[in-house]
């Protein structure tokens, strides 16, 4: 499975890096404590913890996807919980803010023998390596195709969506949490209104959709806005079933 694959590859490298004994080129030097978990704290939680505010580091990422991988994966699983499977004739994802693809991981676990198409989306290069080892993975899997991009999901939507690709599945992966970190949080009605019309407008019609969105718990993070998502699709003429936990 691509979820024990890539947790033990990147432990690997993690564990053959200088991780830990950062030197002259971290570029976080002064909130560095030589402890990437106290990095990915000050990312996931900024700016309370000060420092950095993006994943800027390699080991991070490998250090990332080690810790949070199992986690995040198992979201959405939780996620699928709620959805009738068997309604779905394959799935057709669009990840935004893949990172290092745990919805792929869960999708694959629970889709048996239907196809999956993927395209992730996640605007910071320094995934490339771990992408290309996913795509490396993919490509020997008979029903997964996978096609991951360091590309920003806003200028994806500005140039617009390819009419021939279709979509049944949008997973949004802390990516609402990002932009009120980074003091963007205007741009989520912008990432609401861009989905609706490039993806949910241009949806195939023999297949359910599904909206997954999984996120930090706070009111201070984005969690209202999810609630303006769901009334801009009604205003959109969409309907359908929403769960929060």
């Amino acid at each position: 499975m691509l979820k024990n694959e890539l947790i033990t590859w990147c432990s690997r490298g993690y564990d053959q890096s200088s991780a830990g004994h950062c030197g002259c080129g971290c570029d976080n030097k002064e909130h560095c404590n030589h402890d990437c978990d106290g990095c990915l704290k000050q990312v996931h939680w900024y700016p309370e913890y000060g420092g950095r505010y993006d994943y800027t580091c390699f080991n991070l990422l490998l250090r990332y996807v080690v810790r949070f991988t199992k986690k995040y994966s198992q979201q959405i699983h939780d996620a699928l919980d709620f959805v009738d499977i068997s309604q779905y004739p394959y799935f057709n994802i669009l990840s935004i803010g893949c990172g290092a693809a745990p919805d792929l991981m869960a999708f694959e676990e629970i889709a048996e023998d239907k196809s999956i198409y993927y395209k992730g989306y996640d605007r910071n290069p320094l995934w490339e390596t771990i992408h290309n080892r996913i795509t490396k993975y993919t490509e020997t899997t008979p029903n997964i195709t996978a096609k991951l991009r360091r590309k920003d999901i806003f200028d994806v939507f500005f140039d617009g969506m390819p009419e021939y690709e279709q979509y049944n599945v949008v997973v949004i992966q802390y990516l609402l949490s990002h932009l009120y970190n980074t003091g963007q949080k205007r741009k989520t009605s912008t990432l609401f209104q861009g989905i609706i019309d490039n993806i949910i407008s241009n949806r195939p019609q023999n297949s359910p959709f599904l909206i997954i969105i999984t996120d930090i718990d706070s009111r201070n993070k984005g969690r209202s806005n999810w609630f303006v998502f769901l009334d801009m699709l009604e205003a959109a003429g969409f309907s359908g079933k929403a769960y929060a936990r």
